[in-house]
């Protein structure tokens, strides 16, 4: 999807199309977000992950490898931004295939109706520093309900 200097954001048109189903409304799955240990030397993994009912699995929508210490908000940031512009490209398409009005469905990016993190605040950051603050506002709604 896109190289950087000293990062490298990866993902594929399947994945894509799994979180413009998501977007839609098609799949009701959370998206993780998380960071682990590449197997790389000295690099970090973020990655992007859905439970897609199709395939019975997890799936990997979206990796970000950096230097380590790698799992910080801007590295985060990065990672949501380049990807919400892939499901852009496609949510159209997608949208029209599935009857939907493609007009409510632009500029949203993987909208997922939930978001699972662990404690740290660098992916919390980076997801409210790419998705703008109606997203920290909606989810904050949602689990104090």
């Amino acid at each position: 999807m896109e190289v950087g200097e000293d990062f490298v954001i990866l993902s594929s048109e399947p994945k894509v199309r799994i979180a413009a189903l998501i977007t839609t409304g098609q799949t009701k799955e959370p998206v993780s977000l998380d960071g682990c240990e590449s197997h790389a030397k000295d690099v970090t993994e973020l990655e992007i992950t859905t439970y897609y009912p199709v395939l019975r699995r997890n799936v990997k929508l979206a990796t970000i490898f950096v230097p380590k210490p790698g799992e910080n908000s801007d590295n985060v940031e990065k990672l949501v931004r380049t990807f919400d512009g892939a499901v852009n490209d496609i949510l159209p398409s997608v949208a029209r295939e599935y009857g939907l009005d493609t007009h409510e469905c632009e500029g949203r990016g993987l909208d997922a109706h939930s978001y699972v993190r662990d404690e740290g605040g660098g992916l919390w950051g980076g997801l409210c520093k790419a998705k703008a603050m109606a997203l920290k506002i909606r989810l904050f709604l949602i689990s104090s309900i």
